[in-house]
């Protein structure tokens, strides 16, 4: 029989079950006001990397709302013609999203019906049956994380990228700060908890007997740094001060959160703040990697330990126990030819998924702008 798809066949008596268990708990009862982009992650794909791509589309379009399936307790809707029909009513969706491998072919044909721009990525066309995957050739992209570049993929660009957006900086500000600090070796400690100032500058202490002139930026709460620049007769200044360090600064203190990404793009060294003796790093570490500076960090990584094991894969990270091993660190990477390799390892390991997800982000943001794609 022409056109008949055994897979299909299966796939609408499964959802039909689904359906009737479900009853309408998957339909969307207060759809945001504006335009609004469906996103729908698949059991097998994380959504990091889409709710990265989505954060920075926010930042281009932002009257834009997200609403999410397939995460958190939001189950998909279950792929029946009412169900399609009755979801698609409700969220009226400006355009849709499909994260990884979940197959929605009813509700494809249906939301391309009403001419709703439809995308995926992190998908495999390759991996199903023809049958369940015949609507993918009518949606703007398909961008599939598989080998075979045949339609209905329209490009082979691999898993999107899990790197953190980077904070921004005013590129007026990074160009005088640079200035300033013009021919000072430095290092940064990120968001270091307040434990932890006074292992931060014993480190920094063992790291001055090579280079007299190393500054530290200390991203620390303010009052207790105070208290430990005070206890040990430490010379510092304030990062915002106008003018540059006075020579025999030591310790320029960095206490807002607002200037991370200034001081992570001026750094060739970070420390990794809260993974000593904190409750772990505020920043993913996969941040300062992707900015160029090399990455040091103590054992306490908690929700970061995946980020930072993929560092270490790529040789793009070291790991310390205490104060001295961080100072010691600190002094073998002034060498320039150390840092360098560890910053090259932080790059080729950030840089997976980047050309995914800019596609990704230019396809999305050419839909809402009205251009073809």
């Amino acid at each position: 029989m022409r056109g008949f798809s055994l897979a299909l066949l299966r796939h609408r008596l499964h959802a039909a079950a689904q359906a009737r268990a479900d009853g309408a708990l998957a339909v969307p009862q207060d759809r945001p006001d504006g335009r609004l982009l469906w996103l729908h992650v698949g059991e097998d794909a994380d959504p990091t990397g889409a709710q990265i791509v989505l954060s920075a589309l926010c930042r281009i379009h932002t009257d834009l709302s997200i609403v999410a399936t397939g995460i958190a307790d939001r189950p998909g809707p279950a792929d029946t013609p009412s169900t399609a029909d009755a979801f698609l009513t409700a969220l009226r969706p400006d355009v849709a999203l499909f994260i990884g491998n979940d197959l929605y072919p009813v509700l494809w044909s249906a939301a391309l019906d009403r001419a709703i721009p439809l995308v995926a990525a992190e998908i495999v066309p390759e991996r199903h049956p023809p049958g369940m995957i015949r609507p993918l050739s009518r949606f703007e992209a398909v961008l599939s994380s598989g080998t075979d570049p045949a339609p209905p993929a329209t490009a082979c660009v691999g898993p999107l990228s899990t790197v953190p957006l980077s904070p921004g900086v005013d590129a007026a500000a990074l160009d005088r700060m640079a200035h300033r600090l013009a021919g000072r070796p430095l290092w940064l400690a990120l968001d270091v908890d307040g434990r932890e100032i006074a292992p931060v500058l014993t480190a920094h202490r063992i790291a001055s007997r090579m280079s007299h002139r190393l500054l530290l930026i200390l991203c620390a709460q303010e009052a207790a740094a105070r208290d430990a620049f005070a206890a040990d007769g430490w010379r510092w200044c304030h990062a915002d001060d106008d003018a540059p360090p006075p020579t025999d600064c030591q310790v320029m203190l960095a206490p807002s959160p607002y200037d991370r990404g200034l001081w992570m793009r001026l750094a060739p060294i970070t420390f990794l703040g809260g993974t000593l003796e904190g409750r772990g790093p505020v920043t993913s570490p996969l941040v300062p990697a992707s900015l160029g500076s090399a990455l040091i960090h103590g054992p306490r990584m908690r929700a970061a330990g995946r980020a930072i094991a993929r560092l270490h894969e790529g040789r793009a990270a070291c790991r310390i126990g205490d104060a001295d091993a961080l100072g010691l660190q600190v002094e073998r990477l002034l060498s320039p030819d150390a840092a360098a390799e560890l910053a090259r390892g932080g790059w080729v390991v950030t840089s997976v998924g980047a050309e995914a997800s800019a596609r990704l982000l230019e396809v999305l943001d050419d839909i809402l702008v009205g251009i073809d794609v």
